[in-house]
């Protein structure tokens, strides 16, 4: 494509050139093409070790193709480059949940609802978390139920798997009633 050789042009003149390194990047994910895209956002990142949305993306790439720990460690990264961004900490929170680090997970999801209290599934995903649990004190109950209607009030009754994990948090709770009535 046209871009594509403008961006290997650029990379021809400067092959450190941030932002061409970058959207080769991008190109290369669009493209399915992950060990190509890896390699490009490895190197964006050694040109510039603050590139919040290189980590990101690498970790979106890393959980896409099931390399969880890395995934794990670019979002966290990210945290640190940019520390009140929810976002790096929700998808640490979901990289972590592939890996059964649920205890990390529950930690992570709560500080990105700390930043973004109504971010829908932020919200869905703590309350799906906070499910994970092996057992459950009446307040972890009651967070857990208050964390599901919050999800499924945010998300407009709408998403399926959020009404599903407010039916779990229904029946955890003893309230059969309103699961039923909510399945």
């Amino acid at each position: 494509s046209d871009a594509h050789e403008k961006l290997e042009r650029a990379l021809q003149i400067d092959p450190n050139l941030y932002e061409a390194v970058y959207n080769m990047a991008l190109v290369a994910a669009l493209q399915n093409r992950d060990e190509e895209a890896i390699s490009h956002l490895q190197k964006s990142i050694e040109t510039s070790p603050t590139a919040y949305d290189a980590y990101l993306k690498l970790g979106e790439i890393y959980m896409r193709s099931g390399q969880n720990e890395n995934a794990s460690e670019s979002f966290a990264q990210a945290t640190l480059i940019e520390p009140r961004t929810a976002e790096a900490y929700y998808l640490t929170a979901l990289s972590l949940a592939q890996d059964s680090r649920f205890s990390e997970a529950r930690y992570m999801s709560r500080q990105a609802i700390d930043m973004e209290p109504n971010w829908t599934e932020a919200v869905g995903l703590a309350a799906e978390l906070a499910l994970a649990r092996p057992t459950f004190s009446e307040a972890a109950k009651t967070d857990i139920l208050t964390l599901a209607l919050k999800a499924a009030e945010l998300s407009k009754q709408q998403d399926p798997k959020i009404l599903a994990t407010r039916t779990r948090a229904y029946l955890l709770n003893g309230q059969i009633a309103e699961a039923q009535a909510s399945a």
